[in-house]
């Protein structure tokens, strides 16, 4: 019966019953990104087939952008799990053991930042009382774990308010202005949104070409929107 479930289905029911009800917001943000990062390398890898080998070379591409103790979080989300299924009988060894972790930056980063302040639920909610382009952008980053190119890039025909879902397929370069793809086929995706978001979605302007189109017509940049954040 198990042999069939998909890792990433799996991982999504067990943070719904056991994990989503008890955990801060910004824990959640955390096992998003765990999710977005399970359904870019194992989209249809099956629960009872996923290796060690697997799971280093998973841990080895993220480190190499990502400072140790990030790479660390989401490491121990996925072993967490991976005890859960262990103790149900549904996969016959823990896959998590014996990896090693170098990262690959030094220095803090952005990201982590961004999401281990204090104060991060605070600028939420400030986010959702502005209309202020950069706030709607963060807004939306932190409630799908989105990457800024697949905000900027997002149309309204890519968000169903009535389904309460995202579509990613494309991003966008800041550098040439022109669609492209996103940074792997496995980035595509239907992301479901909180009620939160589509709230606030509902009081945007969404009849431009763009979602996020600012007053003069132009994107704010990954860099604004890293200031406005105070990273």
């Amino acid at each position: 019966m198990f042999q069939k479930k998909l890792f990433i289905d799996q991982f999504k029911q067990w943070y719904a019953v056991f994990k989503e009800p008890k955990i801060s917001f910004q824990t959640k943000l955390w096992y998003r990104r765990t999710i977005r990062i399970i359904e870019e390398y194992w989209p249809n890898k099956k629960l009872s087939s996923v290796t060690t080998e697997q799971f280093q070379i998973m841990i080895n591409d993220y480190s190499k952008n990502h400072v140790k103790s990030s790479v660390y979080r989401i490491k121990n989300i996925i072993s967490g799990f991976t005890r859960y299924a262990l103790d149900e009988n549904l996969i016959r060894k823990d896959f998590t053991k014996n990896i090693y972790i170098v990262a690959g930056k030094k220095s803090k980063d952005s990201d982590l930042k961004f999401l281990e302040k204090d104060d991060f639920q605070k600028l939420v909610e400030s986010c959702k009382k502005t209309d202020d382009l950069t706030a709607k952008m963060i807004l939306t980053s932190a409630f799908t774990g989105m990457r800024y190119a697949e905000v900027a890039a997002l149309t309204p025909k890519d968000i169903d308010l009535k389904e309460k879902t995202i579509s990613v397929n494309k991003s966008w370069d800041m550098i040439q202005n022109v669609f492209k793809p996103t940074k792997t086929t496995h980035s595509n995706r239907i992301i479901t949104i909180p009620d939160e978001l589509v709230m606030a979605i509902k009081e945007w302007n969404l009849n431009h070409k763009f979602v996020f189109y600012g007053a003069d017509y132009k994107f704010n940049s990954n860099a604004s929107v890293k200031t406005s954040n105070g990273v």
